[in-house]
C-alpha cells in the first residue's frame, strides 16, 4: 500500500470517529436543553466601531454655553440644534442633550432605560490632563489606528499583545462559572483576526449564516453530492503531497477538530428559538451578525454555556471625507440593529442577562479638515441592556472649546475614563471578582475608579 492510500485510509478513519463524536456531542447537547438555568447565563457583546466613531456629532449637549462651544468647534459638520433628539438623563439635573438625528432608535432605548452612555473613555496607562500632558505615561501611537485597535484589545503598553482582556476575562470566569460541555468554545468572533478574544483557545468563528462552512467536506461528501466528493478527493489529494506522518496526523486531527465544531453549531443553531424571526431586524450587516447572536444565545443551554463574549468588528467608522452623509448612515445601521437585538433579548426574556457596548479606538477631532474629521483621542460609548442602569450620563463629558481644559490640539479631546475601568466594570458584572482584575487590566492599578457603576444588577 502506498504512501497516499495509507494516508487517505487513516484521514477518512479520523473523519468518521469526528462525525460519531459530532453526532454524541449533540446528543449531550440535546439532554442538556433546560439544565442551564436562565438566570444562571449572562453575555457580553462588544460592538467594535473600526475606524473611530465620531461620537461628539453622535451625543451633543444642547444647552446654552455647551452647544455653542460645539457649534463654535465644528463649524461645518456640526448638527443644527433644532434637529436634535433631546433626552435628559435622569442622574444629571437639568441638564439636555441631543442624539443625532440619524440615531433615532437609540433617542427610544435611552428614554426607555434600555441604553446608557460612559463619556469620554480613550486609551490611557495612567490619568492625563493638560498639565502632565508631556510627562506622564501614554500609550503608543495614540493616533495610529493599528496601534490604538491593538491598546484597546489588548491594554498591553509594551506592544507584545499576547492576548486580549475579553480573553483574560473569560478564562477567569470559566474557571469559577466552568461551561458544562466545552466542544464549542464559549468566545464567539465575526472578524478572522479579533485579538480582543484571543489567548491559548482561539474563539469560534461565526458569520451572518450561523456557523462558518468548512466547504462541505465532511457533511455534504455523505449525502452523495458529486461535487462536494470532488472536494472532498481534492483535500485528501493534498496529503499526498507531504510524506512527513507527523505532520499529517497533526493536520488531519486540526481539521477533524474545526470539521466537528462546525457540524456541531450549525446543529445547534437548527434549534434555534423561532420566535427571533418575529423580530422587525433591519437589512443591515450588523443587524444580521447580531441575529445570529441572538440565535447562539438561545441555544445555550444546548451548548452547555453559562456565559457567553461575542465581538463583532463593524468598520467603515474613519470619516476623514464626506463624513456629514457618511456618519448619518453608520448611525442609522448601528442603532437600528441594536435596538433589534434588544428587542430579540426582551422576546427570549433574557434582556437583564445580555449587555452590549460599543468600543473603537479613538474618537475625532472636534475641528473640521473641509469635509470630515481626524483622529483624535477620547470618544464616548454606548452600554445597552436590561442590567443596564439605562437613561444615564456615566463619567465626566468634557469641554468641547476649542483651546479649553480638555483640548491638547485641533479639538483633540483628552479621555477621563479608562479602557481599563470600563472593561472591569463590564467583567464584574460578568463574575470576575476583584482580586483578579488587576491580573485581566494591567493598568487599573493607576485609576481610582474600579467600578464606573453603569450596572442596576
Amino acid at each position: 500500500m502506498n504512501n497516499y492510500n495509507r494516508s487517505r485510509r487513516r484521514f477518512i478513519k479520523k473523519m468518521c470517529l469526528t462525525t460519531a463524536a459530532a453526532t454524541s456531542s449533540l446528543n449531550v447537547f440535546q439532554q442538556a436543553i433546560g439544565s442551564t438555568a436562565a438566570d444562571d447565563y449572562k453575555a457580553l457583546v462588544c460592538i467594535f466601531l473600526n475606524g473611530g466613531n465620531d461620537s461628539f456629532n453622535m451625543f451633543v449637549p444642547l444647552d446654552g454655553a455647551e452647544y455653542q462651544s460645539y457649534q463654535d468647534s465644528r463649524t461645518n459638520l456640526a448638527i443644527p440644534r433644532d434637529s436634535l433628539l433631546q433626552v435628559q438623563p435622569s442622574n444629571i439635573a437639568a441638564a439636555n442633550y441631543g442624539f443625532h438625528p440619524a440615531a433615532s432608535a437609540f433617542k427610544t432605548l435611552f428614554d426607555n432605560e434600555d441604553l446608557s452612555i460612559l463619556a469620554n473613555v480613550g486609551a490611557l496607562t495612567t490619568p492625563v490632563n493638560l498639565n502632565n500632558l508631556d510627562t506622564v505615561e501614554k500609550p503608543p501611537h495614540i493616533h495610529s489606528h493599528l496601534d490604538q485597535l491593538n491598546f484597546w484589545h489588548s491594554l498591553d503598553k509594551t506592544s507584545q499583545h499576547l492576548s486580549g482582556w475579553g480573553a483574560r476575562a473569560l478564562d477567569k470566569i470559566n474557571t469559577s462559572i466552568p461551561p458544562s460541555n466545552t466542544v464549542i468554545p464559549n468566545a464567539f468572533t465575526f472578524s478572522d483576526s479579533s485579538l480582543w478574544l484571543s489567548s491559548t483557545e482561539r474563539p469560534f468563528r461565526l458569520d451572518s449564516s450561523g456557523s462558518v462552512k468548512l466547504n462541505g467536506i465532511l457533511e455534504n461528501s455523505q449525502q452523495g453530492d458529486s461535487q462536494a466528493q470532488k472536494r472532498t478527493n481534492a483535500f485528501l489529494k493534498l496529503l499526498e503531497i507531504n510524506n512527513n506522518h507527523l505532520f499529517i496526523d497533526e493536520f488531519a486531527k486540526i481539521q477533524a477538530k474545526a470539521q466537528r465544531r462546525s457540524w456541531v453549531m450549525s446543529r445547534a443553531l437548527d434549534q434555534a428559538d423561532t420566535n427571533l424571526d418575529s423580530i422587525n431586524w433591519p437589512n443591515h450587516a450588523l443587524a444580521k451578525d447580531l441575529n445570529i447572536i441572538a440565535k447562539t444565545i438561545s441555544v445555550r443551554s444546548q451548548l452547555g454555556h453559562k456565559r457567553d463574549i461575542f465581538y463583532i468588528d463593524a468598520g467603515g467608522w474613519d470619516t476623514h471625507s464626506n463624513q456629514l452623509s457618511r456618519h448619518a448612515l453608520l448611525l442609522t445601521q448601528l442603532s437600528e440593529s441594536m435596538a433589534a437585538f434588544n428587542d430579540a433579548m426582551k422576546s427570549m426574556n433574557i434582556h437583564d442577562k445580555v449587555t452590549t457596548f460599543t468600543g473603537s479606538e479613538f474618537g475625532r477631532t472636534l475641528t473640521s479638515n473641509g469635509d470630515g474629521t481626524d483622529h483624535g483621542w477620547g470618544g464616548h460609548q454606548l452600554i445597552m441592556g436590561g442590567a443596564v442602569d439605562g437613561g444615564k450620563l456615566f463619567g465626566a463629558f468634557p469641554s468641547l472649546e476649542i483651546g479649553g481644559p480638555d483640548d491638547y490640539g485641533r479639538g483633540r479631546i483628552i479621555p477621563t475614563t479608562s479602557i481599563d475601568s470600563y472593561g472591569a466594570t463590564l467583567a464584574k458584572w460578568m463574575g470576575v471578582n476583584d482580586d483578579e482584575l488587576h491580573q485581566i487590566f494591567p493598568n487599573l492599578v493607576n485609576f481610582n475608579e474600579k467600578d464606573i457603576g453603569f450596572f442596576s444588577s
